[in-house]
């Protein structure tokens, strides 16, 4: 069995001029667990493991998924039933592309959920604001 993820995952961190301790303290994995992972002495990485790495490196989970090669990955795998239910449907993709965009925009669940309340609770429009108030910030826009 061959060791993509791992040979991946030490040239992205490489790349970026990285120490093990430096991808511990971005992703909240172990110093060893990364260095196992590099060896090829821990094959499997689980999902969570895959897109704690995959945040950290800024790159897109298929980074490593693709490298994986031995296997099919279904991404939906993971997910709880009702959410797989959900972004299967055909009238989830306008969510599935607000979530997308969301992600590129690195907006935070906290600051979408503010600006939602901050959205109902606000009779005008996000892009009007009247004199005195502070505009606030579209979360897709950066």
């Amino acid at each position: 069995m061959s060791n993509a993820f791992g040979v991946k995952l030490k040239q992205l961190r490489t790349e970026r001029g990285w120490t093990l301790e430096q991808l511990s303290a971005r992703s909240g994995l172990s110093i060893s667990h990364i260095s196992s992972l590099e060896r090829g002495t821990r094959m499997k990485p689980s999902f969570q493991v895959a897109v704690r790495l995959a945040r950290a490196l800024e790159v897109p989970l298929a980074t490593f998924l693709e490298d994986a090669g031995e296997e099919e990955v279904d991404p939906l795998e993971h997910l709880p039933p009702e959410i797989r239910e959900f972004v299967t449907r055909e009238d989830a993709t306008p969510y599935l592309y607000l979530a997308k965009r969301l992600q590129e925009a690195r907006v935070s669940l906290q600051e979408m959920e503010q600006w939602l309340r901050d959205e109902r609770s606000s009779p005008e429009s996000s892009t009007s604001g009247t004199s005195g108030d502070k505009p606030r910030r579209n979360p897709t826009q950066t």
